[in-house]
């Protein structure tokens, strides 16, 4: 029996190993039998990416949509990219959606997302009770659907044009100056997309790593990574652009840089856009938002000073596409450019984000280096890490890592409280914390913190975190 990992949205494995045609094939049999109550299927969409082996997943996945619902109508396509497919589901021109895409991993994995309903993506318990049906069929020894000739996918840019003009016209266009933009899609399936509604606003284009290759040339397609952004940093200032845009594998996350080729923080980005939504949308029936628990803290005051509060949410955007769907926040989006805004959809997609960011630079005739040096001043330059260690095997005592890891920053730093949101969060003052987690794909911790001033290093932070985790694991158990 092949274990598959849940991760944030769907679920992945090591190409091969833990990911197989047939571990897909019957995962996707396990989605079409708790989905049979809940979804009328029609028409299901199957779309690959440009990893090894994404066709022969597809054609797995399509035998067990023939096998189990011998009457939908399969549209299959490749390379679609996740935000389009998801939309369509939204927009009730499928009624469910198998993506073959392992997203911003590296090129040794692939996964499997599911799409449906309103929200786009399943929710938490519904993915439990998959995850449960998938292991009743394997142990059960349920022979995986035999792959037959599935259909040939069908031209995907038809789809992306249709999505893309369905943005513009919600998000609306301006006026605005012909910038010169750098598209790095690295090497996945999105960036052709990107690039064609910059052209469709009238940017000046330049783009890189928009031929989608099974390696990603060799990068992880990660935008959240400095080695991923490490190209179109060097290619903005070179080529004398405005701002960079780079996405991930399969088009659902977004980083922008400016024309220094310095990276605009993940929190910086949404908080733009979440003022750019609040003074678009005065009429807006609801101010709050959602943030994951490792969010940067500057959306969370840009909503408090326009009337919203804050929901805080685990690591993955299924946890807020649910408050997105049921109309309790009008705002989502985590660290790692996932950005979702209510009047346009409850998913992420960077075209929105993108179409969002020229309506700003339009309605305030601002450049974006303007509007990021305004938000600066302020609120401050906040310094936002990331890192990770590896973890040991069995139980560890999170809590006693992240007051461990604090301790051997070796800043003086008082806990205000403790939150326990997928892994444990240390409010500091100032509107500073720190907080670890567990990886739910790789075998890692991982912590986060916010600082109001650059007291430490990624590296004194990664030590710090390696001696906390190590100490914890000696611990005794309670």
């Amino acid at each position: 029996m092949l274990r598959l990992k849940s991760s944030a949205d769907g679920w992945r494995g090591e190409i091969g190993a833990g990911f197989t045609p047939a571990a897909a094939g019957l995962l996707a049999t396990a989605v079409l039998d708790v989905l049979a109550s809940r979804v009328p299927l029609r028409r299901v969409l199957i779309s690959y990416d440009g990893r090894t082996g994404g066709a022969e997943v597809a054609a797995a996945v399509h035998a067990a949509v023939a096998q189990r619902r011998p009457a939908v109508t399969p549209l299959c396509y490749a390379g679609l990219p996740t935000p389009v497919a998801s939309a369509a589901v939204s927009a009730g021109a499928a009624d469910l959606a198998f993506l073959v895409t392992a997203s911003h991993n590296p090129a040794g994995w692939n996964g499997l997302k599911v799409k449906f309903g309103v929200a786009g993506s399943i929710p938490a318990a519904v993915e439990a009770e998959i995850e449960d049906r998938y292991l009743a069929l394997a142990e059960s020894g349920t022979p995986a659907p035999e792959p037959g000739a599935a259909p040939a996918p069908g031209p995907a840019r038809p789809v992306i044009e249709a999505h893309l003009a369905r943005v513009l016209a919600r998000v609306g266009t301006g006026p605005g100056r012909p910038w010169h933009v750098v598209v790095d899609g690295l090497h996945g399936i999105a960036g052709a997309a990107m690039v064609r509604l910059a052209e469709l606003l009238g940017w000046t284009v330049t783009a890189i790593g928009c031929d989608p290759r099974p390696d990603f040339g060799g990068l992880v397609p990660d935008p959240s990574l400095p080695a991923s952004r490490h190209r179109v940093s060097a290619a903005v200032p070179a080529l004398a652009a405005d701002f960079g845009i780079v996405l991930d594998g399969d088009g659902d996350r977004v980083f922008l840089l400016g024309p220094d080729g310095g990276v605009l923080g993940a929190g910086e980005l949404y908080a733009l856009l979440l003022e750019q939504l609040y003074r678009s949308r005065p009429t807006l029936p609801g101010r709050d938002i959602a943030v994951t628990s490792t969010t940067a803290s500057l959306p969370g005051r840009i909503a408090a000073e326009h009337g919203g509060e804050v929901l805080v949410t685990g690591v993955g955007f299924k946890h807020m596409a649910e408050l997105l769907a049921g109309g309790r926040i009008c705002a989502a989006g985590g660290n790692v450019g996932d950005l979702a805004f209510a009047p346009f959809g409850a998913d992420r997609d960077p075209s929105v984000a993108v179409a969002l960011l020229a309506r700003l630079l339009a309605d305030t005739g601002q450049s974006l280096a303007e509007a990021v040096r305004l938000l600066r001043e302020r609120y401050g330059r906040r310094h936002y890490l990331e890192t990770s260690v590896g973890c040991p095997a069995g139980a560890l005592d999170l809590p006693a890592v992240a007051t461990g890891l604090l301790a051997a920053t070796g800043l003086d730093l008082a806990v205000l409280s403790t939150q326990r949101v997928d892994g444990v969060r240390l409010a500091l003052p100032d509107r500073q914390w720190l907080s670890v987690r567990r990886s739910s794909t790789e075998n890692l911790v991982r912590a986060y913190a916010e600082f109001a001033g650059p007291v430490l290093t990624e590296a004194a932070l990664r030590d710090a975190l390696q001696a906390a985790v190590h100490q914890a694991a000696l611990a005794p158990s309670p």
